[in-house]
């Protein structure tokens, strides 16, 4: 009787060994991977500031054009501050500082009315961020 408590003793537990062996096959996967597939990634390339204008200028254009009784919106940016980079200390840029919008100036068939006017500066303010007095709107001839 002995004999078969020793025995049932030194009987591993399946369970326990089968979750054991996927923990480490887990591990050697994810440490292989680290080692093997995966390269560094390099900085984000440093964006292109009349490319981030002309997307911000489309973007106002459309939200322009969108408004009933408006058509052919063209719009302008100032801007305060260019574009800041923070570099590392191998050279990367860490930090990309987008620059700050100073106005806006709207031309668009319909902009001579009052009420759209006031459209178009609530939406653009809302949209960019910018009070009110630093969006001007006109007419096109």
């Amino acid at each position: 009787m002995e004999q078969t408590q020793t025995q049932k003793k030194k009987k591993p537990d399946l369970p326990l060994l089968l979750c054991i062996l996927l923990a480490a096959l887990g591990v050697l996967l994810l440490a292989g991977g680290a080692l093997f597939g995966s390269k560094k990634s390099e900085a984000p390339a440093a964006p292109d500031e009349g490319e981030y204008l002309l997307a911000l200028r489309l973007r106002a254009e459309a939200l322009c054009n969108s408004v009933a009784g408006v058509s052919e919106a063209e719009a302008l940016f100032t801007c305060e501050t260019g574009f800041a980079y923070r570099y590392t200390a191998a050279g990367k840029p860490e930090i990309v500082l987008y620059p700050r919008l100073n106005g806006i100036a709207v031309v668009c068939r319909g902009g001579d009315l009052p009420q759209n006017q006031k459209k178009i500066i609530d939406l653009l303010s809302a949209a960019f961020g910018l009070s009110a007095a630093r969006i001007s709107v006109a007419g096109k001839a």
